[in-house]
């Protein structure tokens, strides 16, 4: 078994094991000392699985088959409850350039089918836990699942059904078939997604959108955000990860990850995207849901951050928080309109 070295940032560690275009210096093959905090640093940054299996320790990816299997047997589920209803599903936000175990499983469908497939899979056994235009979300035996039929932020849209539809890539989830989108469309669905939803990459994000930035048609991208008027958004989000990448890669920097995006940055794009500034009250909502994920970010691994999670009263109110705030500012994901 490798093993690593105490003196250098986890950071660097990480990346010399996961991506050969990282040239480090053999940090892996020293004590392991460091190893719980190198371990934590990667599940933290949702690259743990790759970088257990790159080691070839075996009992930390025995620990992922459950949530392998489960994952499997919820992509299989989909395939069969789609495939009898006659319904064109695409799997999108999955990262898939990386090996990992998602959290859930996101899927887009017409707006027409939202209604029967809520109603099938909940015949077979999952529980509608969410259900507004913001986030609708199943949870079962073997995962949750979100439904898409829009990608909008703040009542702006970003990517047309049609081209999420029409346009796919057949992938597979460690030797289970499901209908992917290209790597043109996951990056068009993806810039948006990190930077106005999420407002933070972590670092399977961002081998992610590595590999998408060398396998994408980044003129057509440019060309498409252009039409639907979100291209400054697409163009200076491709520019900052360019960026990030060249200091990681060539000059051996070390940048905290996850990465939030500035508060400017974000603004920014919205307005950009919209083409007017905010309202009043939509840069109070807008501010507010980027100062929750700031302090969410920034409490992450604390005391007072594991109390709200593991408590089910704050840990609802929480989320709440933010899906109200989604809500309010506009966001559309999920709807019955045609």
């Amino acid at each position: 078994m490798a093993q690593v070295m105490v003196s250098v940032h986890p950071q660097r560690c990480v990346l010399d094991v996961l991506d050969n275009d990282y040239e480090g210096t053999g940090l892996v093959d020293h004590n392991l000392r460091d190893r719980e905090r190198i371990l934590r640093y990667a599940e933290k940054n949702g690259v743990d699985y790759l970088y257990s299996q790159k080691l070839n320790d075996g009992d930390d990816t025995n620990s992922f088959e459950k949530d392998i299997s489960n994952t499997k047997k919820l992509i299989s589920l989909l395939n069969e409850v789609c495939g009898e209803l006659d319904i064109t599903y695409k799997v999108i936000k999955l990262y898939n350039e990386v090996p990992h175990i998602p959290n859930d499983l996101d899927i887009f469908v017409s707006s027409n089918d939202r209604e029967v497939l809520i109603k099938t899979l909940t015949d077979r056994g999952l529980d509608l836990i969410e259900d507004n235009v913001a986030e609708t979300k199943l949870r079962g035996e073997f995962g949750k699942v979100d439904i898409y039929t829009e990608i909008n932020y703040g009542g702006i849209p970003f990517v047309n059904p049609d081209k999420i539809l029409n346009h796919g890539a057949d992938n597979d989830f460690f030797g289970v078939n499901y209908p992917g989108v290209t790597s043109n469309t996951d990056l068009l669905i993806l810039i948006p997604h990190q930077v106005i939803g999420h407002k933070r990459i972590t670092l399977l994000d961002l081998l992610h959108l590595k590999s998408l930035l060398e396998k994408a048609d980044l003129e057509k991208c440019c060309e498409y955000a252009q039409d639907l008027g979100w291209e400054p958004l697409f163009y200076n989000t491709v520019e900052l990860l360019t960026t990030l990448i060249d200091m990681i890669y060539n000059e051996g920097k070390v940048i905290e990850f996850p990465y939030m995006f500035s508060y400017d940055f974000v603004i920014s794009s919205i307005e950009e995207s919209s083409k007017q500034e905010l309202s009043l009250k939509n840069r109070i909502l807008f501010s507010s849901s980027y100062v929750l994920h700031y302090f969410m970010y920034k409490s992450e691994g604390t005391w007072l951050y594991n109390m709200l999670k593991s408590n089910s009263t704050t840990r609802w109110l929480v989320n709440n928080l933010s899906h109200s705030l989604n809500v309010l500012r506009g966001d559309k994901s999920s709807t019955n309109e045609s």
